[in-house]
């Protein structure tokens, strides 16, 4: 059984009537209830006299093909690690904020964060409590932003988020709670271990108009929040990149 409609019955009706033949997906139902994806084909058969006679049907079950490429798909744009997004989607989504935003709004904020002396964590212990460390730290930073916003890993200790609708103040704010929730300690294999981080912020449009630009401003203000010292953040600032 097909999940019908008026509109996918005309579409297919005309398709046969003008080209002989419809081919698309259908969701659809086996006999015991389950659903599954079918494509579908169909083909008119006609006579000597070229009139209709009969319409032959294919219905092939690609279910498992289609959960492939959603399974690959999401993995091309997200972490292995953590389930975040990963730089490729950041990117993506920075270019249709920004592009949004140009048609109005108040403004876009990136954060880049970087995890100050993490390194000692898989020195001192193993890769298995870095990992660990950077799953926590993931749903900590997760839950200090609200749905809308964009948390990413980017690659080993560094993350990043993407604040649309906000300003200056705003980006201040989330960048405060970030950095408190990193220095709440965690505890791996009983030892209590305190983790700071340095944020660089970059703002739209006051820092570029583009997706790229502000992503070297962000990275240009994290080098200047680590030269602050550990627990700092720091916005943008022309003559940075020069210096």
């Amino acid at each position: 059984a097909f999940y019908d409609s008026r509109q996918l019955h005309h579409e297919i009706s005309t398709e046969l009537r003008l080209h002989g033949q419809w081919q698309g997906e259908l969701d659809s139902l086996r006999k015991n209830g389950d659903a599954f994806t079918a494509m579908v084909t169909l083909t008119v058969r006609r006579d000597a006299q070229r009139r209709s006679t009969h319409v032959i049907g294919m219905v092939t079950d690609v279910t498992y093909r289609k959960a492939t490429e959603q399974r690959l798909h999401h993995q091309t744009l997200h972490d292995a690690l953590t389930g975040l997004p990963n730089r490729l989607l950041l990117g993506q989504r920075l270019q249709q904020t920004v592009a949004n935003t140009g048609r109005g709004g108040r403004g876009v904020a990136l954060l880049f964060i970087d995890l100050n002396r993490f390194r000692d964590i898989n020195d001192n212990f193993d890769h298995s409590a870095g990992d660990t460390v950077l799953i926590d730290m993931a749903q900590r930073l997760r839950n200090c932003l609200r749905e809308s916003d964009l948390l990413a890993r980017l690659a080993g200790d560094e993350f990043a988020v993407l604040l649309d609708d906000t300003d200056a103040e705003g980006a201040t704010r989330v960048a405060s709670k970030l950095l408190d929730r990193v220095a709440q300690p965690f505890v791996v294999y009983g030892h209590e271990l305190v983790l700071t981080a340095s944020i660089g912020i970059a703002l739209y449009p006051t820092d570029g108009l583009e997706a790229e630009a502000l992503v070297r401003c962000a990275d240009t203000a994290l080098h200047r929040a680590k030269q602050d010292g550990p627990g700092h953040c720091a916005f943008f600032a022309a003559g940075m990149q020069q210096r």
